[in-house]
């Protein structure tokens, strides 16, 4: 079977080791290892499968869910894989959300019939008559995420509310990549806190700085991770030791300060973020998260052709908007240091004004 192609991911392996100023990146700045105990008996493997015990019992409050509901990945990505492939059966169909990190859209894709519903721009709205109409006798499950990447527009809860409520009634599931929730200022209920139907999925990856843990965890009614602990038997086994070490102590005595800390530099950024595109006149939505999707001036013919340009000349790098299937944009990350953004915005105004 040939894998889907993957644009994000084949713009970081060609550019992102070659390049002075990074803003590609959607999640904030790593944190040290000398903050956390790293000091581990031996380096086998962590039984159980779902994860240490306790970790989910700290990750099932969150949800208002017990630990057999639980189960802790390598990265939310594995956690979407598996669970897709726990929820859907061959011949059943998948309404995305888009724009998305792609695998989101990737995955279903595989393993049976999709129908994309796009965000209106510029407010990055959901379209729920279109969801409605989207519904099939077949469709199983519905995926998003919230906040959004690339946009950073966190959706008010009234709108997850109303198409959990759509979803429940026709018997399928919500999967919500809920990544960044963590690092916006007010979050609500997780989905998978709604009800039997919602699935969450979520990492250490991007609000915490944790990136290189590739631990994460999805959250849902114990039929689905019994079936998803089945196929992870299948993928990476149990999670790393040391990821689970790390992690569990990120998520509990830490967490605040962690947190706060992130918060307090991504509003600082985003103010940034806001000035810089409010003087050049580009659109784009505030952002709750690490990222900025920002509208190139017309005088571009893409996405692609401005970050390539500001590669070649500037020694930037930005994401093209194709990688989520908008060719006028870019997304800019700014979970980074102040100064080194400011040194990014900086060459992207050379180019502009060029």
């Amino acid at each position: 079977m040939k894998p889907p192609d993957f644009e994000l991911e084949e713009w970081f392996d060609e550019y992102e080791t070659n390049v002075e100023i990074n803003l590609s990146k959607g999640y904030i700045q790593g944190l040290g290892t000398s903050r956390f105990n790293t000091s581990i008996d031996k380096l086998e493997y962590a039984a159980p499968t779902a994860g240490d015990i306790e970790l989910r019992e700290e990750l099932g409050s969150r949800y208002d869910r017990s630990p057999e509901e639980i189960l802790c990945t390598c990265g939310a990505q594995e956690a979407n894989l598996i669970a897709a492939l726990s929820i859907l059966e061959p011949g059943d169909h998948t309404i995305v959300v888009l724009p998305t990190y792609k695998s989101i859209t990737n995955i279903p894709s595989v393993l049976g019939d999709t129908t994309t519903i796009e965000l209106n721009p510029p407010d990055w709205e959901v379209p729920l008559e279109r969801i409605v109409a989207s519904i099939t006798p077949t469709t199983k499950l519905i995926v998003m995420d919230n906040p959004n990447n690339p946009t950073g527009k966190y959706h008010e809860q009234e709108t997850i509310e109303s198409i959990y409520e759509i979803a429940a009634s026709e018997d399928i599931f919500l999967l919500i990549d809920e990544g960044y929730r963590a690092i916006v200022s007010e979050p609500y209920d997780p989905i998978a806190a709604f009800g039997n139907y919602g699935v969450s999925i979520a990492s250490v990856t991007k609000p915490y700085g944790l990136a290189g843990l590739r631990f994460g965890w999805m959250a849902a009614n114990s039929h689905i991770i019994e079936r998803a602990t089945m196929w992870k038997n299948h993928t990476t086994i149990s999670p790393p030791i040391l990821s689970q070490q790390i992690a569990h102590q990120a998520l509990t005595d830490q967490e605040d300060d962690i947190l706060s800390t992130h918060r307090s530099l991504l509003d600082q950024n985003a103010n940034r973020i806001k000035e810089f595109v409010n003087r050049h006149e580009l659109q784009w939505h505030p952002s709750e998260t690490s990222t900025a999707f920002v509208k190139i001036p017309d005088s571009y013919a893409s996405g692609r052709e401005f970050s390539i340009e500001l590669v070649e000349k500037q020694d930037t790098l930005v994401v093209p908007g194709e990688s989520f299937g908008h060719n006028q944009y870019i997304r800019i990350g700014f979970g980074i240091s102040p100064e080194i953004l400011e040194q990014g915005l900086g060459r992207i105004n050379t180019l502009l004004n060029s």
